[in-house]
């Protein structure tokens, strides 16, 4: 039994379920704790042949743990939601760059940013990048809200420390704060998660190529 466990649990088996990449993100897993107040872990082992898995390692599957029995149902709805999302469909209806849209445009300028800068920002054509900017599911008020959570204020100090010239948790907090369209915000977001998967080093040297690129240029 999971130490971590709530009175209520459940799992649900996405082993063979088209959209167990999009379930076992962390950014989804987040949303869903948001939206319901349950918590959900990815457990198991996926396995393209499940015949092959034992007691020990399970085919993948979802688990739920929540304070409530309505809170639990919330969350189970909430996942079979997701398991008959068509990605495909709502995906295509996103703009993209080239397409004749604001949103477009603008969104070029960001990549532009990303791409001409000789350091450690992850552009803009990035799988992981794209991934997330171009996914419905997540807004871009969640998106901020999680990078503000998961990765500002929790880091904050060492933020700080990384780099005594700046106040850098004050600087990403205020590009999300007061970027000028919800691209930009979601553009500073979505790398800033990125970064955090590889450390709080990329974040750091993030804001480091921001704060040259965009406040103090050559």
């Amino acid at each position: 039994m999971d130490m971590h466990d709530n009175d209520f649990k459940h799992d649900i088996d996405i082993n063979d379920v088209k959209n167990r990449y999009l379930l076992t993100k962390g950014l989804t897993q987040y949303l869903i704790y948001e939206e319901t107040g349950a918590s959900v872990y990815t457990k198991g082992v996926w396995y393209p042949d499940r015949t092959k898995a034992n007691e020990k390692d399970p085919p993948l599957y979802i688990h739920i743990s929540a304070h409530t029995k309505g809170v639990l149902q919330k969350a189970i709805d909430r996942i079979s939601e997701l398991i008959a999302t068509d990605m495909g469909s709502l995906v295509d209806k996103v703009d993209k760059p080239g397409d004749s849209s604001t949103t477009s445009f603008r969104h070029t300028e960001y990549v532009s940013l990303s791409t001409e800068s000789a350091g450690p920002v992850p552009t803009c054509s990035s799988d992981d990048y794209l991934d997330i900017f171009y996914n419905p599911i997540y807004s871009t008020e969640f998106l901020s809200r999680y990078v503000q959570n998961r990765v500002i204020h929790p880091n904050h100090e060492c933020l700080r420390e990384g780099n005594k010239d700046y106040k850098i948790d004050e600087l990403l907090f205020a590009m999300l704060q007061n970027a000028p369209h919800q691209d930009g915000k979601r553009y500073v977001a979505v790398n800033l998660h990125i970064a955090d998967k590889k450390g709080l080093d990329a974040v750091i040297d993030c804001a480091k190529v921001w704060m040259n690129y965009l406040f103090l240029p050559s």
